[in-house]
């Protein structure tokens, strides 16, 4: 059985992958590079330069010192165990052999979507192959309602759970209770003060101006409304499906 993987950068033996992401601890943990090292330079290994690169970081190179004979024993055990699995489905059946495990690996899988319409159907999902009139759109619609009104419920009680016994794993997924986004509230004013000696055009980017301050400045200085509104530009968001309480705006038609 043969593995195949996608260098991004190889000079030589050295080998550089890119990484969109920021999950530098999940990436240094990974047998990836150290296993591309091993096929490429099966000579002397240990003498490749390897390095993953987080294009997102400022400082984006990190060095891969994952032990090139644990990822061979991974890859050889992994190997082992899809050999294995075939000759289940062989005797018993892909069924058998190879059962459903969502996780995280469902979004690199290229068999998600049969597997989803299995899951439909052994729950009595219908989703049909196109929608045409009104009264299809209504039962799909009200398909989505009763999804989304038993996920909520499915997620109040996970986090409840995860409030009592913290988090836990499932197949790759995590599942617990994460801590918001880290809000930063400046002090503008002394911020202006401390940098308005210095040139308009690198003062700007650090001043967020957004509509709500906007209103608030025109409530308190009206006259100025006119003037003000010559100087935004508006450019259409994405479409995108969604419901909410309120219909959507027509083109060229304002609410």
């Amino acid at each position: 059985m043969e593995l195949q993987g996608y260098i991004d950068l190889m000079c030589g033996v050295n080998m550089w992958d890119w990484k969109a992401g920021h999950n530098i601890k999940s990436y240094m943990q990974s047998p990836q590079l150290a296993l591309y090292t091993w096929g490429v330079a099966k000579q002397d290994p240990d003498k490749a330069q390897r390095a993953y690169v987080f294009l997102a970081l400022d400082d984006p190179i990190f060095v891969d010192r994952y032990p090139i004979a644990k990822a061979v024993e991974w890859a050889n055990d992994l190997c082992l165990q899809i050999e294995f699995a075939y000759e289940i489905a062989e005797d018993e059946g892909p069924e058998a052999a190879f059962p459903k495990n969502p996780g995280a690996a469902c979004r690199l899988c290229g068999f998600k979507d049969i597997c989803s319409e299995e899951t439909k159907a052994e729950n009595g999902i219908v989703i049909p192959e196109s929608v045409v009139t009104q009264e299809e759109a209504a039962k799909l619609a009200e398909t989505i309602l009763n999804l989304e009104n038993i996920l909520k419920q499915a997620q109040e009680k996970l986090t409840d759970y995860c409030k009592t016994n913290g988090a836990f794993e499932l197949n790759g997924e995590w599942f617990g209770i994460y801590p918001g986004s880290v809000r930063k509230e400046w002090d503008t004013q002394k911020l202006y003060e401390l940098v308005a000696q210095f040139p308009l055009e690198d003062i700007i980017p650090i001043l967020s101006i957004n509509s709500r301050g906007i209103d608030k400045f025109l409530k308190k200085y009206p006259a100025l409304k006119g003037d003000v509104e010559k100087l935004v530009t508006e450019k259409p968001g994405n479409p995108s499906f969604k419901h909410q309480k309120t219909p959507p705006k027509e083109p060229g038609k304002v609410a």
